[in-house]
């Protein structure tokens, strides 16, 4: 008959046991300083009182996908409805800075709060989400820029 010393670890404890959500600092905790955010042992507290969760991810995303179609509305009618469409019709010449602004202010909103909900809900896709949210803000900025200096000149 064989025992089993129970010093040892087998490896079965650490198979059976589940990954951890998410790594109790680096730039996780970074990223919830940064977004204003409670802390992950804070958010596990908070989850386990709700009963909710996988609507909280679902709204997530939801926001996520809504944030990403405002800023592609805004890169048609900057660069397809107003430069094009419109003069062609013989309308809103010259208008493109004028509407591209507000615009563009709106989708970095709607980034901001799509980023800052898919970390509240731990979603499992944060971080490619903020990459390609950031991204898109990035170059909302710079529009913005462009837009700001046309209106100068």
């Amino acid at each position: 008959m064989t025992t089993t010393d129970p010093t040892v670890d087998t490896g079965a404890s650490a198979a059976a046991a589940p990954p951890s959500v998410e790594p109790e600092g680096g730039p996780d905790a970074f990223m919830r300083r940064f977004l204003r955010l409670p802390t992950i042992e804070e958010w596990r507290v908070t989850a386990a009182n709700r009963q909710n969760e996988r609507s909280k991810r679902t709204a997530a995303e939801r926001a996520f996908s809504t944030s990403m179609l405002i800023s592609a509305v805004r890169c048609l009618l900057t660069y397809i409805v107003l430069p094009w469409i419109l003069p062609i019709v013989g309308v809103a010449r010259g208008v493109s800075a004028q509407i591209g602004i507000p615009i563009s202010v709106v989708a970095i909103v709607f980034n901001l709060l799509s980023i800052r909900r898919l970390w509240a809900a731990n979603h499992r896709w944060r971080w490619q989400c903020t990459v390609i949210g950031s991204g898109i803000i990035v170059l909302l900025i710079i529009l913005i820029i462009r837009d700001a200096q046309s209106l100068m000149a």
